[in-house]
């Protein structure tokens, strides 16, 4: 089977955001995004861990951020057989000992069984 990729790649800041779409001959339609860069790192104390980051070094902390995309495609392209999994971002409970400055967030993920109306509110 051979492939059509389209692919454009734009930079922003520390990051390089890949967006590719994967054409097949069996009418299939794969779409991937991919982001390179320099992690946005902050100091903890060594041994911590936290729910709101992941530690990378001793006493390095990635913090859990966004990269918000929006892509409008009805996914019924290829067949009824597909699945679309959604993540949202859920603010951690404040104060509290694991979100000292309120800015913790934990991702949740669910498999959509029907096409519903999302919650757009980014707040």
């Amino acid at each position: 089977m051979r492939l059509l990729v389209l692919q454009t790649i734009i930079t922003v800041s520390n990051y390089e955001y890949i967006f590719i779409f994967y054409f097949g001959q069996n009418a299939s339609i794969h779409y991937e995004v991919r982001a390179t860069g320099t992690l946005s790192t902050a100091p903890i104390d060594v041994g911590d861990h936290v729910p709101y980051g992941t530690v990378v070094a001793p006493g390095v902390l990635a913090s859990y951020h966004q990269h918000l995309f929006s892509l409008r495609i009805d996914r019924a392209l290829e067949g009824y057989k597909n699945s679309l999994v959604v993540e949202e971002s859920v603010p951690m409970r404040f104060p509290h000992d694991a979100n000292p400055f309120g800015v913790g967030y934990v991702a949740e993920s669910s498999i959509i069984e029907k096409e519903p109306g999302l919650d757009l509110d980014h707040s």
